[in-house]
């Protein structure tokens, strides 16, 4: 659909309810190619005067490096976005505190037509310590808040693997009215915990859901989903 008096193509936003993150999933008509390589690195270090927390201490340094890379590539019809991040920490005293992390995540969109658009995103996050575990899903999957993983527990140190990933369609077949629908898929599993603590259970989940909606005005939209 277009405006007669400016000549320019209108195209909804997707109602944010509905979407898998809070921007828009709308291209530019004339998106500009460009092509973005991000890196970098952090080093740390931190001493613990008690390790073991006994009460003739220990004491010891961690030391750790966090690195990051990121690619982000856009075309008039297509937006790609690939990040990882890892993280190691090794203990100066007692190998079993060494941690490492691996986070994942490629974040892809494009325009199937002029009014259809695609988005796949997926994001894996692999630890064997408190690193990222509350990154898994960081990206807002899910068509709501209620439909997406609870990453609010904190796991003791043990092997603990992530994946989150979703496929969303929309489609404005009017000035109007839109129609979309997306799949999404979960999967927490976790290695062995230290001896003595309480077993871990792991958990899988899938999800599907259509949605409508009509706008009554360029800032007011109603819609349905199932």
């Amino acid at each position: 659909p277009t405006d007669a008096g400016a000549g320019q193509v209108k195209r909804a936003p997707v109602p944010l309810p509905l979407n898998l993150d809070a921007s828009s999933l709308q291209f530019t008509a004339e998106q500009a190619q460009v092509n973005y390589l991000n890196a970098g690195v952090n080093v740390g270090a931190s001493y613990d005067d008690n390790l073991l927390n006994l009460a003739i201490p220990t004491g010891g340094f961690t030391f750790s490096v966090l690195p990051n890379i990121g690619i982000d590539i856009s075309r008039r019809r297509l937006a790609l976005k690939l990040d990882y991040a890892g993280g190691y920490t090794v203990n100066q005293r007692y190998s079993a505190f060494n941690q490492s992390s691996h986070d994942g995540e490629i974040d892809l969109r494009y325009r199937l037509s002029p009014h259809v658009n695609l988005r796949v995103d997926n994001s894996f996050v692999y630890t064997n310590g408190f690193f990222n575990q509350l990154q898994a899903g960081a990206g807002g999957l899910g068509s709501g808040v209620i439909q997406q993983p609870n990453l609010g527990v904190i796991t003791p140190l043990a092997r603990h693997t992530d994946d989150l990933g979703s496929v969303d369609l929309t489609y404005q077949y009017s000035a109007t009215d839109m129609v979309g629908a997306s799949a999404t898929f979960h999967n927490s599993s976790f290695g062995a915990p230290p001896t003595g603590s309480a077993s871990l259970v792991n958990t899988q989940s899938e999800q599907a859901d259509a949605f409508y909606a009509h706008g009554f005005s360029p800032r007011n939209w109603s819609g349905v989903t199932y």
